[in-house]
C-alpha cells in the first residue's frame, strides 16, 4: 500500500468513527427509551393488576325443603270394661239378722230418733238409717255428715294410715275433735272392713271379682293368717 492509499484509509476511518459513535449513541437512546417504555408498561400492568377487583361468583343458596310428615296421632282403643253382675250372696253372719239395704218396712223400730238432714227427716236406730218413702220407710246408707254422740253396738275400729275410723254395717265414722261425737264420712280408700253389709252385689271387672255396695267397690284381701277382709278400692 502506498502513502496515498494509507492516507485515504486513515481519513475514512476518522470520518466513519464519529458516525459510528453517533449511531451507537442513537441506538443507546432508543434502547433506553424502549427500556423505559417497557418499565412503564410493566408498572402500568402491575397497577392495572392491582386495581382488578375479584369477581365473586355467588352460588345460588340451596334451600333445603323439609317435608314434614303429618303427625300420626296414636289412637288408643279402649276396650269397654266388662262388668258382669253375678249374684247377690247370702248375708254374712254378723249382719244376718239385719234387714238388707233398699228394703222397706212399714214402721221403724221403737225408740228410733228423728234426724233432719238436707230437708229429709231420717230415722235412726242402732246403726240403721230409715228414709220416709210415702207411707213406709226405706233402709238407706248413712247420710254423709250425719252426726252421732254414741257409736252403734258392734262397731269395728279400723286404721287407714295413722287415722282411726269406725265402721258398722256399711257406714264409716270419724271421731270429732274434743270428744264431740262422730260424723259419717265417705268410705276412705284403703280402709279394710271385716264384713260387707247385706245387699251388696258381686261383680267381675275384666275378670277380677269385686263387691259393689252403695256405689263403692271392695275387693277381698286375705292376710297371712287366712283372715279375709274387704278393702275399699274406689267408687263407681
Amino acid at each position: 500500500m502506498n502513502t496515498t492509499t494509507k492516507y485515504l484509509a486513515l481519513t475514512l476511518a476518522l470520518t466513519v468513527s464519529p458516525l459510528l459513535s453517533d449511531n451507537q449513541k442513537v441506538q443507546a437512546q432508543h434502547q433506553n427509551r424502549d427500556n423505559r417504555n417497557n418499565a412503564v408498561g410493566r408498572q402500568t400492568a402491575l397497577v392495572r393488576q392491582s386495581g382488578r377487583r375479584d369477581v365473586v361468583v355467588r352460588q345460588p343458596v340451596r334451600k333445603e325443603i323439609v317435608v314434614r310428615q303429618p303427625v300420626r296421632n296414636t289412637v288408643v282403643v279402649r276396650q269397654p270394661v266388662r262388668t258382669t253382675v253375678v249374684t247377690r250372696p247370702a248375708a254374712r253372719s254378723r249382719y244376718s239378722a239385719l234387714p238388707a239395704y233398699r228394703s222397706r218396712v212399714a214402721v221403724v223400730p221403737a225408740g228410733a230418733r228423728v234426724y233432719p238432714l238436707g230437708g229429709v227427716s231420717y230415722r235412726y236406730h242402732n246403726g240403721l238409717y230409715y228414709r220416709p218413702v210415702g207411707s213406709s220407710f226405706e233402709i238407706v246408707s248413712a247420710p254423709i255428715g250425719f252426726r252421732l254422740n254414741v257409736l252403734p253396738l258392734g262397731y269395728s275400729q279400723i286404721m287407714v294410715g295413722p287415722n282411726p275410723y269406725y265402721y258398722y254395717y256399711g257406714a264409716f265414722y270419724q271421731p270429732l275433735p274434743y270428744n264431740a261425737g262422730y260424723q259419717v264420712i265417705a268410705p276412705p280408700v284403703g280402709a279394710r272392713i271385716p264384713e260387707l253389709p247385706n245387699g251388696y252385689d258381686q261383680v267381675y271387672i275384666d275378670g277380677i271379682p269385686y263387691y259393689l255396695f252403695d256405689g263403692i267397690y271392695y275387693r277381698a284381701v286375705t292376710d297371712n293368717q287366712g283372715y279375709t277382709s274387704y278393702e275399699v278400692v274406689g267408687n263407681r
